[in-house]
């Protein structure tokens, strides 16, 4: 279920369009332009009702049911409140300028951060603070060639910007 007209809107279309192919090859049915509206079990198997864009609705039943929402950081009774750390814009992240809080000596790396949620994000900002903190580092870090990858069939990867960015 994708609120989208297509799935992965950050991609290339045409590397979205195969990817949605070849999920749909493998049985994988996608409702574009819909939102789920409710979920419950009902005898024994999920039932849920979508919403598409035009105001159709249709009732869907499953065995299985995989949700997922997006990710969160896990900030929650570390006692932010107890140094006076302040959350960024979006209220669930640490707002940070470089890694670096509006405390001096606390900086905010991978997901805390809320930026790009992954590994090797959090591992390049983990670097940038060690070298703020040890090195003096003063060149900023940069967001701009962040490599991601998809482990699909096949696999998706990409360096910096894609097509559709540039255009």
């Amino acid at each position: 279920i994708d609120r989208a007209n297509r799935i992965l809107p950050f991609e290339d279309l045409d590397i979205a369009n195969m990817v949605s192919t070849n999920l749909e090859k493998c049985g994988v049915t996608i409702h574009h332009d819909a939102s789920l509206v409710r979920m419950e079990i009902v005898e024994g198997e999920v039932e849920y009702e979508i919403e598409y864009s035009n105001g159709a609705k249709e009732i869907i039943r499953v065995e299985k049911a995989l949700l997922s929402i997006g990710r969160q950081p896990n900030i929650e009774s570390v006692g932010m409140e107890n140094v006076g750390l302040k959350l960024g814009k979006r209220g669930v992240h640490i707002g940070d300028d470089d890694t670096v809080t509006n405390v001096p000596n606390i900086f905010a790396v991978g997901d805390v951060s809320g930026r790009i949620a992954l590994v090797n994000v959090g591992e390049i900002e983990a670097r940038q603070a060690i070298e703020k903190i040890y090195a003096n580092k003063k060149e900023r870090l940069s967001y701009d060639n962040v490599s991601t990858i998809m482990f699909l069939k096949p696999e998706v990867a990409s360096v910096g910007l894609n097509e559709q960015d540039c255009i």
